[in-house]
């Protein structure tokens, strides 16, 4: 005690951050799945990609009721865990519910069972974060709604680091007291992230994020009891973990070299396209109908609802369907436009979220500002009007509003092909998949399988 008063400042702050750095290194060690197989004790061929797909997905939802795309990306969610390292872009899974007692902790706790090394945790530091980040974890971040709600600095700084962390490049960077003085040190963010809760997440991290929607269970709706510290489920999700390693292991190097040359839908947008890439990748290791249901799945999972959209973006969706409904006038005053707005029950134009005031022209002007729309001063009738013409959004909704006219889920290219619903299971067939290449045609050929060895193996 009377050492630690006789400290200097500076020698007591580099004391407790020498704590912290020697703290979290005994996490990184304690923490990192020990129980994991070393890459010596994989023996035999590795686990086929499909039944491991349809091995997870069944097990997911004998716990948890959800749409069947959503099981089945969680299950290649769990395959990406393990082989993250093969690609630059890692997309987050945001896990959302209306209300609680929907089963988000259920998946989280499945997705810490099965997942490459999981970090569990309620309330983390950017800090915390980030060191633990160069291990190769894959965090699963529960209650994180209630960070962001709270708009602190903390909040901002986790955004920041989030928002890059999906990036190979993506990375945190922090001054750090040292006996030499104070010294910047980068830290790699880059890797898989789960974020969970009740209320959404910030819009940046929604773009970099596959939402999973879940529903609390109705009464008719029957899933077994989850007991995860069970010795059964721990038992078996450990045999099930491994088997997914031994994946990933033997695969990596191949999903480095495939090039999915054909995945270019028209219904996703690029960043859509950029996160999906990863998950496409992985489904093309097994054959063409899981393949084109997984489209089917990213298609249907990147269905923006209106509530989803930016304020702006819905103003400019409003004010097309104005026009549409009025295709001769090619111009309306500021007070038209704002009457014709104002009634929509769907969008918040008559109480807006930021100061619960109806729209007027100021706000709509200033929600246009962006796009560089502007009001335009005009005489009609020898009357001074001020007001928008149609042209004037022609580039904003070619640009930020997804036209009426494309396709909603198979691209024209995929004459004959049959549309896939949300939840339509598409038939089991073998076919390889058409759309990769790689550089070495010998090295992403993923070996043929009987019918037998093809047949799933969970109980």
């Amino acid at each position: 005690l009377i050492d630690k008063l006789m400290l200097t400042e500076d020698e007591a702050e580099l004391q407790k951050n020498n704590a912290v750095q020697s703290a979290l290194e005994y996490r990184l060690r304690s923490k990192s799945n020990n129980d994991a197989p070393s890459s010596e004790s994989y023996q035999g061929a590795p686990p086929d990609t499909r039944e491991l797909l349809e091995e997870i997905t069944q097990f997911i939802t004998r716990y948890v009721i959800l749409p069947a795309e959503s099981s089945r990306t969680l299950a290649l969610y769990v395959l990406l865990t393990h082989s993250f390292r093969a690609f630059p872009v890692v997309p987050y899974l945001h896990v959302n519910s209306a209300e609680k007692r929907s089963g988000k902790t259920t998946v989280l706790e499945i997705l810490e069972l099965l997942a490459h090394n999981p970090d569990f945790s309620d309330s983390m530091s950017t800090a915390a974060l980030a060191r633990l980040a160069a291990d190769g974890r894959t965090f699963l971040l529960d209650e994180l709604d209630a960070t962001f709600k709270q708009q602190s600095e903390y909040s901002e700084m986790l955004r920041g680091v989030l928002n890059g962390g999906y990036k190979l490049s993506g990375s945190y960077t922090r001054v750090e007291k040292t006996a030499e003085g104070l010294v910047p040190k980068k830290f790699k963010t880059f890797g898989p992230k789960v974020l969970s809760g009740i209320r959404e997440i910030p819009d940046t991290l929604a773009d970099r994020s596959i939402r999973i929607e879940l529903k609390r269970k109705r009464e008719d709706e029957r899933t077994a009891r989850w007991f995860p510290s069970s010795p059964g489920i721990q038992k078996y999700t450990k045999e099930l973990r491994n088997r997914v390693a031994h994946w990933a292991f033997a695969y990596l190097d191949t999903l480095k070299e495939l090039e999915l040359t054909e995945f270019e839908p028209q219904e996703l947008h690029d960043r859509q396209v950029e996160i999906w890439l990863p998950l496409m990748t992985i489904a093309s290791m097994t054959d063409t109908a899981m393949y084109d249901q997984t489209l089917a799945d990213a298609i249907v999972l990147s269905q923006r609802e209106p509530d989803e959209e930016s304020v702006r973006v819905q103003m400019l969706r409003d004010i097309q369907s104005i026009f549409e409904q009025y295709p001769e006038i090619e111009r309306f005053t500021t007070n038209e436009l704002l009457g014709y707005l104002r009634p929509i029950e769907t969008s918040p134009w008559d109480s807006l979220p930021w100061n619960r005031r109806a729209l007027n022209a100021q706000s709509l002007a200033t929600l246009l500002k962006p796009y560089r729309i502007q009001p335009e001063q005009y005489k009609e009738d020898g009357v001074k009007k001020r007001g928008y013409r149609k042209i004037q959004f022609k580039d904003a909704w070619a640009r930020y509003v997804p036209s009426r006219s494309v396709p909603r889920y198979l691209s024209d290219n995929d004459v004959g092909e049959p549309d896939y619903e949300a939840g339509t299971e598409v038939p089991s067939n073998t076919d390889p998949v058409p759309h990769q290449s790689g550089n070495d045609h010998e090295s992403t050929e993923v070996p043929d399988k009987t019918e037998g060895e093809r047949s799933a193996s969970f109980v």
